[in-house]
């Protein structure tokens, strides 16, 4: 979530006191603009086919929101928390598994591990690399030509949607 605030460039104050519990405050800065309804441009979110997606974060609530909206979409989804995890869950399904959606900060194994470790089992694996923060600083050069494509954090069901029709 920090990666998140910092790439909107916004930060955090934590006061804590024993006993008493602690206080989370975000700032993000303002727009100064006149908000407007988003226009729709009639285009149909195409659904899946019941393809098996392997969803990697080590965020509980990210997984379970992407989770939510890949099977919404006629999509099948394993789930890992991390790059351990990833792998042995991709070694048990990889001939059924289409897509790798690989969070890039994680703790333990992170993203770029994984995915190196992922492309030695299968050099043809498709993976969709995503963080809430700039991606193209994060990847490991020998991931940049890795990764079939790149997603940003928040993203939204087309966002998701889209990159997944991409592959």
């Amino acid at each position: 979530m920090l990666g998140i605030i910092k790439s909107h460039k916004g930060f955090i104050n934590v006061e804590s006191q024993i006993g008493l519990g602690s206080v989370f405050q975000i700032f993000l800065p303002s727009v100064n603009q006149e908000v407007s309804p988003l226009e729709s441009d009639h285009q149909e979110i195409s659904q899946g086919q019941g393809e098996l997606i392997l969803v990697v974060d080590d965020e509980a609530h990210i997984r379970e929101v992407t989770t939510t909206i890949l099977e919404a979409y006629n999509y099948q989804v394993l789930t890992a928390k991390n790059g351990v995890e990833a792998i042995n869950t991709y070694n048990q399904y990889r001939d059924q598994i289409r897509v790798v959606l690989m969070d890039i900060m994680m703790p333990g194994m992170n993203g770029n591990s994984a995915i190196c470790k992922l492309k030695e089992i299968n050099p043809q694996v498709l993976i969709i690399a995503c963080s809430g923060c700039n991606i193209e600083n994060m990847l490991e050069p020998n991931n940049e030509s890795q990764v079939t494509a790149i997603l940003s954090k928040p993203y939204t069901n087309e966002e998701l949607l889209a990159k997944l029709n991409f592959v």
